[in-house]
């Protein structure tokens, strides 16, 4: 009952029991996983999901920065905000969610669909802190601050979302319903080898996904169409070693693709907002304009039968008493004696 009584207070949206549904949060975009029992499920239904301010949880945004000398000094970028990481990438979201689950007994593992609202919080993509390492320079003789950024290193798979992510933009699901989503209708083709020969056999899909219960989707759907089309456009080499380069090529390709796809979703939520936060501004001045017209300045003018205006007609100037005849008049003359 408590914590019914708290969701009413926060007037929890339909959003945030099915992807499927409406939310002023936007799409479903990204993903976080997550080990749950009753309590944490409780907490992140009401407050949203925090940040945990250590190294092991800050590390890649560029809060924390690990160094490559074993003992763990602390290097902390204060300027970047504490913040938590989601990623568009399924398999990473539900590898934590499985972790998660192992590391204490009695949780589920489960994984929540992040709108795309979080997401408009999250730090910037191309800062050269992101993932970025203390290592030693051999020619400077000290440990110094290598340069990240969005396409180094494993930063690349996540976003950092300042100040965490409220509950209105969550969306729980079970491990294999936010596969589910994320896929949409989509498919993977793989080739298989001789082993003695090197030489191509022949191609079979690695999976299948053509029967969703979803209507949205996530953007793995956008990573497959990807390489639908890569496919379609690169023809595919018998040769293993320039396959290999294929393949290289074609998950570069999907992953741009699916990462551009968030942030179109990200850009078209804001645009929606500012067109309703216009509409809404708009609204509110035609209500005062109104109200106005209903309300005459008596101040100014009054207004004839026939709707013209004419001049505010004065009170009548207060005229001054007039003037009694003196019935004693006066003596003009002086009487002598």
């Amino acid at each position: 009952m408590n914590l019914a009584w708290q969701l009413l207070k926060r007037q929890t949206e339909l959003g945030e029991h099915h992807p499927d549904f409406p939310s002023s949060m936007g799409d479903v975009v990204a993903y976080h996983g997550k080990g749950l029992d009753d309590d944490r499920r409780k907490k992140f239904q009401t407050e949203g999901i925090l940040p945990i301010d250590t190294d092991e949880a800050q590390v890649g945004s560029g809060r924390y920065v690990s160094d490559d000398y074993g003992t763990r000094e602390a290097h902390w970028d204060k300027d970047i905000p504490a913040n938590v990481s989601v990623t568009g990438q399924i398999g990473v979201a539900q590898d934590y969610a499985e972790r998660g689950r192992k590391s204490r007994r009695g949780q589920d593992a489960a994984v929540y669909g992040v709108r795309a609202g979080a997401l408009a919080n999250q730090l910037p993509m191309d800062d050269s802190r992101r993932d970025s390492e203390w290592k030693w320079d051999p020619n400077l003789r000290e440990h110094v601050r290598t340069e990240g950024g969005r396409e180094k290193g494993g930063a690349k798979r996540y976003r950092f979302i300042a100040g965490g992510i409220k509950p209105e933009a969550l969306t729980e699901m079970s491990h294999d319903d936010a596969k589910d989503h994320a896929m949409g209708n989509a498919k993977n083709i793989w080739a298989t080898w001789d082993d003695e020969t090197g030489e191509m056999t022949e191609m079979k899909p690695a999976f299948t996904h053509d029967d969703t219960m979803y209507e949205s989707f996530g953007p793995e759907r956008a990573y497959q169409l990807a390489w639908d089309q890569y496919r379609a456009e690169n023809e595919q080499p018998s040769d293993r070693q320039a396959y290999e380069d294929w393949i290289a090529g074609g998950h570069a390709t999907a992953h741009g693709a699916s990462e551009q796809w968030i942030d179109d979703q990200v850009e078209q939520w804001k645009a929606q907002q500012a067109a309703q936060a216009a509409a809404q501004a708009e609204l509110q001045r035609r209500k005062e304009a109104e109200a106005a017209m209903k309300q005459p300045d008596w101040t100014n003018q009054t207004t004839l039968s026939n709707g013209a205006p004419q001049q505010e007609m004065q009170p009548p100037a207060v005229q001054p008493p007039p003037v009694q005849p003196n019935t004693h008049p006066i003596q003009t003359t002086l009487n002598v004696v």
